[in-house]
């Protein structure tokens, strides 16, 4: 579906607050044919991240969270999780991935879905932008074109980053209409608009760098077209001692230059422009986040979960656009697999089982597996099942490294896995929310056909590194559990 047409028809209309831009016009560079999807899905996990490293310290001065809990370099201990010290959503993951289900549901963005999906849960730390966008929608039966709130907060840029996906195979300027579009459903604003729009051409244009640019990159890329999309609205600085009145893109533009210019600290520069939910502070803050330090995208979320007061959403958006540049190797591996994955009290995983789907629906999908791959796969089930069955044993001989001689059952187990289709090409060394799925396996519950897949080959490719690997993973009861899983999905209606 392209919503070029009715973007434009919004703008003429004035129910759009945002200039007919030429980006408007302009065709995205596609990807490259060996293109690398890990991109987006790092894209999709730093702004998760970046969400859950800070929403649990948000709206407090930096000088306090440091005097209460030092420097913030992990989860911390969270009471919905019961005092775990694991990855958690605000509205920001919330919202988000709630915008990738509804481009997977209809495979394209559709507003009036999108409202809707934005109305059918309960949201963490929700906004009064936002609660102004249910009210209207939700309470008082409005359009989603009346709906979006007149407000330049960070509520639709901290969720924009989905938009890009379902246009990587065939990019058209339907792209950027896209951005717009979402964007005004909650915030219908020319700050927010303009922002969500650059910021998303500036995200497309991340995906397909070869390496971190130079540091004035991100500012000019940005304000080149924020300043065509904005126009000459005027905003006023919070901050009486720094007197601003005028278009968002300026202020930036003219702050995070200042700041480069006299070698500001992150933490000086976001406090001299404050670090709020306010446009006019949370661009210059994630701008001159990247311009210090995306080459090293740990240190770039941990500015922004530090040095900031909206610190959830503004580590966020710079997780968002340090994945798309570094792929799944720029995010630490602790992070990734202390991230539960949820978008709801009771879905923890969905936002991995989301990624997934998005890979397989929008960029390349791998071979369906037939009725007859399933079956002959779960055909040892039974036998596994059995009390007396044994993956085998370790064989010692002297002078020899001692390895596992695995029986004939499993070892002909592994051949229907390769022969049937399961054995897929991904990089598993890098899959670490895998590792949540066999430390927790109530998980497997909800796991999909295409992450059981991934799971078994992982497996099988790690006993290639780890003599023994699978002989632990049939023992431990953890193979049985996949095989059952999949006899679910196998069964009729599902």
């Amino acid at each position: 579906m392209d919503n070029s047409t009715l973007l434009h028809q919004l703008i003429t209309q004035g129910k759009l607050a945002c200039q007919a831009s030429p980006l408007f016009e302009q065709q995205p560079t596609p990807p490259p044919a060996d293109w690398d999807f890990s991109r987006v899905e790092a894209m999709l996990l730093g702004l998760a991240i970046g969400d859950a490293l800070g929403n649990s310290t948000e709206s407090m001065l930096p000088a306090d969270r440091r005097q209460a809990y030092g420097e913030i370099r992990d989860y911390l201990p969270n009471r919905r999780a019961g005092g775990r010290a694991v990855g958690l959503p605000s509205d920001d993951t919330q919202l988000a991935f709630w915008t990738l289900e509804q481009l997977l549901d209809d495979q394209a963005l559709i507003p009036e879905n999108l409202a809707r999906k934005f109305t059918q849960g309960q949201i963490y730390g929700i906004g009064s932008s936002l609660r102004g966008f249910l009210r209207s929608y939700k309470d008082h039966a409005r359009s989603w074109q009346q709906s979006g709130q007149p407000s330049a907060g960070n509520g639709a840029l901290m969720r924009i980053a989905p938009i890009l996906i379902p246009h990587l195979r065939r990019p058209t300027p339907a792209l950027w209409a896209d951005a717009a579009i979402a964007g005004m459903i909650t915030h219908n604003d020319a700050a927010s608009n303009a922002c969500c729009v650059a910021f998303s051409h500036l995200l497309w244009e991340c995906l397909l760098l070869e390496k971190a640019p130079a540091p004035d990159w991100w500012l000019e890329t940005f304000v080149a077209q924020a300043r065509l999309l904005e126009g000459d609205s005027s905003y006023s600085s919070r901050n009486p001692a720094l007197p601003y009145q005028g278009p968002v893109w300026q202020f930036v533009e003219r702050e995070v230059h200042r700041a480069l210019q006299e070698n500001l600290s992150v933490l000086q520069a976001c406090q001299r422009w404050h670090s709020g939910a306010y446009l006019l502070e949370t661009m210059p803050c994630v701008l001159y986040i990247l311009e210090r330090h995306a080459h090293e995208p740990e240190e770039a979320i941990l500015r922004a979960v530090n040095d900031t007061w909206d610190n959830d959403t503004i580590a966020a958006i710079v997780g968002a656009a340090v994945g798309a540049l570094h792929g799944r190797p720029g995010l630490p591996r602790r992070w990734i697999s202390s991230l539960l994955g949820r978008t709801r009290a009771e879905d923890d995983w969905h936002i991995f089982e989301l990624i997934e789907a998005a890979r397989q629906t929008f960029w390349h999908a791998d071979p369906l597996l037939t009725e007859d791959n399933l079956l002959a796969v779960l055909s040892y089930l039974p036998s596994f099942e059995q009390p007396s069955f044994s993956p085998g044993e370790w064989v010692a001989q002297q002078g020899h490294l001692p390895y596992f001689d695995y029986s004939s059952a499993v070892l002909a187990f592994e051949k229907a896995l390769y022969s049937n289709g399961f054995i897929q090409p991904f990089n598993w060394t890098k899959w670490y929310e895998g590792l949540l799925l066999k430390d927790h396996p109530e998980l497997l519950q909800r796991a999909s056909l295409q992450t059981l897949r991934k799971l078994l080959t992982a497996h099988v490719r790690a006993d290639r590194f780890n003599e023994g690997h699978l002989a632990d993973i049939f023992e431990s009861g953890h193979m049985l559990m996949i095989l059952k899983r999949l006899a679910e999905i196998q069964q009729p209606g599902n």
